[in-house]
């Protein structure tokens, strides 16, 4: 396995990287307040919080059903194809994220919104 340098180092926290022929695995931090995701697979995703407690915000992109739970740390939640993740920080969290490697990027518009407004709600 590899390690490439942080994908992100941003208000939101860090993000690092690891990488295999398979799978890209990912250790990252919401801060309270903060979001992450938006983004949407072909294929199972699992997130595992390490600490923390967040917001965890499921919504199938095809039938636009969202889940909504609160979660809290050592908790292990599973991503199903084609649903885009929301996760808000209620205080500081810390993930680990069990990734497909895939081709394209695929986003869902609503929650990259989200994360967005609130980036920029945060920054003033």
């Amino acid at each position: 396995m590899k390690l490439t340098e942080a994908q992100e180092n941003d208000i939101r926290g860090y993000r690092w990287l690891f990488e295999n022929d398979n799978n890209v695995i990912t250790l990252f931090e919401v801060k309270k307040g903060f979001a992450r995701g938006g983004q949407y697979h072909k294929k199972e995703v699992k997130h595992i919080l390490l600490s923390g407690k967040s917001e965890y915000r499921k919504m199938n992109i095809n039938t636009k059903i969202e889940t909504r739970e609160i979660v809290s740390g050592m908790k292990i939640i599973t991503l199903p194809p084609f649903t885009s993740e929301l996760i808000i920080g209620i205080e500081y969290s810390v993930f680990v994220g069990i990734y497909p490697k895939e081709e394209e990027i695929l986003f869902f518009n609503e929650h990259r919104k989200e994360v967005e407004k609130r980036i920029k709600f945060n920054m003033k």
